[in-house]
């Protein structure tokens, strides 16, 4: 329930975002109007508040914007969906998380906390820092387990971005992998609990 709620205010704030802009445009253009401006000054003013208004909603790049779509669908519970960024050889471990990570701790949220495009060894990658909430120390050690050192429920990973036939997509390396990528491995983790 909590991350339908999130959601909807996640969605609810960028329509505030989106008609919180147009609002501003239609009001500089009904004072532009009431001052009697002329047509070539209106038409720059409008001009450069459209360029402003590109900039700013154009202001990530592709593979973090990628990253973030990932995230939306992956917090709405639309694991169909956030597969769709995920490159496509990367399939059984986004499976093998969904399954025996996600919804094992169903209240688990993974936020971005802040991602940068940069270029590592020749590929174009991605260096995010992600921030677990509603975290368990059985969630905590999977990421330990992989490699990753979290700290106050915050990791950074690398997330390369890989070439398709569909154009980019992300690698995911959050499940158990393989030395060899051709080789699928079929894992399942056990709980034992102490009574």
């Amino acid at each position: 329930m909590s991350k339908q709620i999130g959601n909807a205010l996640y969605l609810t704030y960028n329509g505030l975002v989106a008609s919180h802009i147009i609002l501003s445009i239609l009001i500089t253009n009904k004072i532009l109007r009431r001052r009697r401006v002329k047509i070539s000054n209106m038409k720059y003013i409008k001009f450069v508040m459209g360029l402003f208004m590109l900039y700013a909603l154009s202001s990530c790049s592709e593979g973090e914007n990628m990253l973030k779509k990932f995230e939306s669908r992956l917090n709405a519970d639309e694991f169909d969906c956030a597969a769709s960024y995920i490159y496509d050889g990367d399939n059984p471990t986004f499976t093998f998380f969904v399954d025996e990570i996600l919804k094992k701790n169903e209240n688990l949220l993974i936020e971005v906390d802040d991602s940068n495009n940069e270029t590592v060894n020749g590929e174009e990658v991605v260096i995010a820092k992600f921030r677990l909430k509603n975290s368990n120390s059985k969630v905590d050690n999977f990421f330990e387990n992989l490699g990753y050192h979290v700290e106050n429920g915050c990791f950074t990973d690398t997330i390369r971005l890989r070439e398709t036939n569909e154009g980019k997509k992300l690698s995911f390396r959050w499940g158990v992998r393989n030395t060899d990528e051709g080789i699928l491995r079929v894992a399942k983790l056990l709980v034992a609990t102490m009574a």
